[in-house]
């Protein structure tokens, strides 16, 4: 048993290393995006009418939010914050856009920046190549690997275990923005679904 335990202690980092964890990037834009396009039995007045309540429930002040509304083209656009349970950078703003026809609509949510809220005034800064970025750190953990099994120099050993160490630190802190990320634009998507199925045509 006590040989099981330090086989997962010690393959459990390399478990981690060798994940990819992607965000969706728009081959045109080249921007992080999440996209939806959904048919649904519903005319595309009651679909944005469905999307203005939407916003309002998901966000709170409609017009806190909103940047753009054009019922004739079916189309809103808005700028929201979500929180997320990560340490140092726990908020993200997207613009989200939605397009309504009859029968069909489109959600696009692009342009992420990430902002500290134990930094205020919060200041958002872009989210782009944090794949890149894991995927660096993940490398970089691998070659520190292997200078502490081939060094023989306690003191220097150890050094590399402290680079180790905060490197892990980095690198759990940006697998887990952007896993919650991921998650925060499916639940938003999803909640939009839900409420553009309803058919109030009173």
């Amino acid at each position: 048993m006590k040989q099981l335990i330090l086989i997962i202690f010690w393959l459990g980092p390399y478990c981690l290393y060798g994940q990819n964890y992607m965000m969706p990037v728009d081959p045109q834009t080249n921007k992080i995006t999440y996209s939806d396009v959904v048919d649904i039995k519903n005319k595309k007045d009651i679909l944005f009418k469905n999307a203005q309540t939407w916003i309002t429930k998901s966000f709170g002040d409609y017009k806190a939010v909103i940047q753009f509304e054009d019922k004739e083209a079916g189309r809103l656009i808005i700028k929201g914050v979500s929180s997320l349970d990560v340490y140092l950078f726990d908020r993200i703003r997207y613009v989200i856009t939605i397009d309504c026809k009859d029968n069909k609509y489109r959600c696009v949510l692009t342009d992420l920046e990430r902002g500290a809220s134990v930094l205020p005034p919060i200041s958002y800064l872009p989210v782009s190549q944090l794949d890149a970025t894991i995927k660096s750190l993940q490398d970089e953990l691998k070659l520190i690997d292997l200078k502490i099994q081939n060094e023989t120099k306690k003191s220097v050993r150890k050094q590399w275990v402290d680079v180790k160490s905060k490197t892990e630190t980095s690198l759990s802190m940006d697998i887990n923005f952007v896993e919650q990320t991921n998650n925060k634009a499916k639940e938003l998507l999803s909640s939009l679904k839900k409420a553009m199925a309803v058919n109030d045509d009173f």
